[in-house]
């Protein structure tokens, strides 16, 4: 068998450890210390505590998914050079 050789190099990459921003840690722990909170919607007014905590929720996962695909962008740059 063939010893493998590296037929392709990438020079200037390193190694990226991806991690999340401490208040970024932090919002989420808040976030689910509240809904664990309401285990029950009974009137009007908690149901529009949950409503609005919900929104909360939707916009920081929102945050989150863009911030993701903003961290991506440059491997995806770079495995599409690799593929031309």
């Amino acid at each position: 068998m063939e010893p493998t050789h590296q037929l392709i190099t990438i020079d200037g990459f390193t190694s990226v450890v991806p991690s999340a921003i401490q208040s970024a840690l932090e919002r989420r722990d808040e976030l689910l210390a509240l809904a664990r909170k309401g285990t029950c919607v009974k009137t009007a007014d908690s149901a529009q505590r949950a409503g609005q905590l919900l929104k909360e929720i939707k916009a920081f996962t929102r945050q989150i998914e863009a911030s993701r695909v903003e961290a991506t962008a440059p491997v995806l740059t770079l495995q599409r050079d690799i593929n031309r």
